[in-house]
């Protein structure tokens, strides 16, 4: 999603709603990054491998934010 606010930014870069939108979601992205690797510190056991791969996805601009935020919850 960040790649889409990004390129509209590009066009629009005036658009105070689209710096809005994209601090948000700069800001998600950070604070399911921190919780996965909090969790991923704390976890001693077999789902680790699973935080990996999230943390993995969230580093590179993670596209599905609710599927991770979901198996986030059920951890």
């Amino acid at each position: 999603m960040s790649r889409e606010v990004s390129c509209l930014l590009e066009k629009y870069p005036n658009d105070l709603k689209l710096k809005e939108v994209e601090e948000k979601v700069n800001r998600s992205y950070k604070h399911l990054l921190t919780i996965t690797n909090e969790k991923i510190s704390n976890s001693h056991n077999f789902y680790e491998a699973e935080l990996n791969k999230i943390s993995d996805c969230l580093s590179k601009g993670g596209k599905n934010i609710l599927k991770i935020t979901l198996t986030l919850m059920k951890l």
